[in-house]
């Protein structure tokens, strides 16, 4: 009776020995699974759709809650309770969509707690915003490469915080291992908002050199939302099928800390930084002295140059200069050629070489530049220069100028954008 492929039953008092083929097998009770059906694309399908549908309802009324006139921009409290606000709406929007994904799949009565920890992820984001006011990021006179770096690093401490509020969520539902669910949210948040801003810096750029178009920054914000939902839809599917238990159990959560760390770290007094408080002018004098020597070395005496301006009433000059900018013929086909009155002059050498030259060196000397018959706002700013330099012959090619608020100030049309699209030398002499 002690062999294994023997089992002993009582009937009717007797005793009877019966011969398996199979050794016996003790089946112990097991915790009822976390999942009510395991997720598979379809999960993930789901999970993008309803990520982009909650942010895209969300987003237009949130921007209307916080640039509503309810509130004065020199409150600058209620500024920051009302951008937290409007962040925490769309919060709790994407949290619901979310949620719907999440409770079709798992069990457990605390799911439903995805939904405020979305909210409050999102409204702590935006407090983050308000309170270091970070300018504009649809600019169009912005660079298309340099300033997508640290509004990448910025995603990833937003997707921090939104992963760090989630994945207690996820801990109390019972799923293990959620600490690897704030890296999944940083990483998810960074290519998302990375993809974002570049593809409006050259979606800006074409704009301002008249091959803009609207198309390019939808297909923009469809991508940017893909990816996120993309990213952060692999990785729950992986954390709610267990791929993430061959990891170490506490690794998540440390490495989640050591990246966000890290990233604020590295974002004081640097690249966010750069958004929220850049450079009056990102060149110095010296630069500039030896732009303009460069300049006067070649010795061009007359030149033909075409200025794209993007501005409140911006456009395309192209003009042929003599004289040091004192004699300049205005050329515009089909139009005859024509020279401007003297009292537009000025007006006109803006858009020379000697007048960017004369413009750049005010800068330099703490004036401040405009381009624009009028502007708006209220509260105090300061303008941010960005000047370039042709490499070989040291004339202008770029010179911007934006805004930098303080929090809670607004101001309308004081940005402006100059760029050399052509530039032709016509007659040199001795330099």
């Amino acid at each position: 009776m002690d062999n294994p492929g023997e089992s002993v039953g009582n009937v009717a008092g007797s005793t009877r020995i019966a011969r398996t083929r199979k050794p016996l097998v003790v089946v112990r009770d097991e915790e009822p699974s976390l999942l009510v059906r395991r997720p598979n694309r379809h999960t993930l399908l789901g999970w993008i759709i309803l990520t982009a549908v909650g942010l895209l309802f969300s987003a237009p009324l949130a921007q209307g809650l916080i640039s509503g006139t309810w509130w004065s921009p020199d409150d600058y409290l209620w500024a920051v309770i009302s951008v937290a606000l409007g962040f925490g709406f769309i919060g709790a929007a994407v949290g619901v969509s979310q949620w719907l994904v999440l409770s079709y799949y798992v069990r457990s009565t605390r799911i439903w707690l995805w939904v405020p920890a979305t909210a409050a992820s999102w409204a702590c984001m935006g407090s983050l915003v308000a309170l270091v006011s970070v300018s504009r990021i649809m600019d169009s006179d912005a660079e298309v490469l340099p300033e997508v770096a640290p509004y990448t690093v910025m995603g990833a401490i937003a997707g921090s915080l939104f992963g760090f509020f989630q994945g207690r969520v996820l801990a109390a539902a019972g799923i293990k291992r959620a600490g690897w669910w704030v890296v999944s949210s940083a990483l998810a948040s960074a290519a998302g908002i990375g993809t974002l801003i570049y593809v409006f810096r050259v979606s800006g750029a074409l704009h301002s050199a008249g091959n803009g178009s609207d198309i390019l920054g939808w297909l923009g914000i469809m991508l940017s939302l893909t990816l996120f939902g993309a990213i952060s839809g692999l990785s729950l599917i992986a954390l709610l099928n267990g791929l993430f238990l061959r990891l170490p159990e506490r690794a998540g959560s440390i490495t989640a800390s050591v990246i966000l760390c890290g990233l604020l770290i590295f974002s004081i007094g640097g690249p966010l930084d750069n958004i929220v408080h850049p450079p009056r002018v990102n060149i110095t004098l010296e630069d500039y002295e030896r732009a303009l020597n460069k300049w006067k070395a070649q010795g061009i005496q007359e030149y033909e140059i075409t200025v794209d301006t993007f501005a409140f009433l911006g456009g395309t000059s192209s003009l042929r200069v003599s004289d040091e900018a004192r004699k300049i013929t205005i050329l515009r086909p089909p139009e005859p050629e024509w020279t401007p009155e003297p009292d537009i002059l000025d007006y006109v050498r803006a858009d020379t070489v000697e007048g960017m030259f004369e413009e750049i060196k005010a800068v330099l000397d703490d004036a401040q530049i405009f381009h624009t018959p009028a502007m708006g706002g209220s509260g105090r700013f300061y303008m941010a220069y960005r000047v370039e330099f042709h490499p070989e012959l040291g004339y202008p090619t770029r010179f911007e100028g934006r805004p930098v608020t303080e929090p809670g100030a607004y101001v309308f049309d004081a940005d402006f954008a100059k760029r050399v699209t052509e530039f032709k030398v016509l007659k040199r002499g001795t330099p």
